[in-house]
């Protein structure tokens, strides 16, 4: 009996100490739930807010995407606009080249055209210096001869006169 009385008892306290490890343990459970939820919430609210910044870096992503893309097409574009510039530059280039040749034949062959006016010109007004002392000496010549011509009509004028009065000298004489 009293074998019985302490197996009693000691069933009794292994059984309250039971309820009071299940009391603990249910206490711990709650607590652990109460954490779990909160954390679930927050993992939920971290799991919320990673996805609206995903979210948001997608979108700034798709913007920088979309400025890269329109940046390589500027780029490509100003690339052809350069490549153009530089052609037209080297047929600007070219055609001047080609006009400042051409202006300088041309050039070239106007001088050579006007040395050759120049040439005749001065062989022209040789000729005519030539012919002018020529004529100039004709000249001379003739009015030395007109000169001497002249004076020759006045020593006729002079011997006719001469004569005239000789004439009527004579005639005088005859008469007396």
């Amino acid at each position: 009996r009293n074998h019985l009385l302490e197996s009693e008892d000691s069933y009794t306290r292994e059984a309250l100490a039971a309820e009071d490890r299940e009391a603990k343990l249910r206490k711990k459970v709650t607590v652990l739930e109460e954490k779990l939820v909160s954390s679930s919430n927050a993992m939920e609210n971290a799991s919320h807010q990673a996805s609206v910044q995903v979210e948001s870096l997608q979108e700034q992503l798709n913007v920088v995407s979309k400025q890269r893309d329109e940046t390589a097409l500027q780029l490509s574009v100003s690339q052809e606009q350069v490549k153009q510039y530089a052609l037209s530059l080297a047929n600007l280039q070219m055609v001047l080249e080609h006009f400042q040749q051409e202006e300088k034949a041309m050039y070239s062959a106007e001088l050579e055209k006007q040395k050759q006016l120049i040439a005749e010109w001065k062989k022209n007004a040789e000729n005519l210096e030539g012919k002018v002392i020529s004529l100039q000496e004709c000249l001379d010549e003739a009015n030395a001869a007109l000169d001497s011509a002249s004076r020759l009509t006045e020593q006729l004028d002079v011997k006719e006169e001469q004569i005239e009065e000789l004439k009527r000298q004579n005639i005088i004489k005859k008469v007396r």
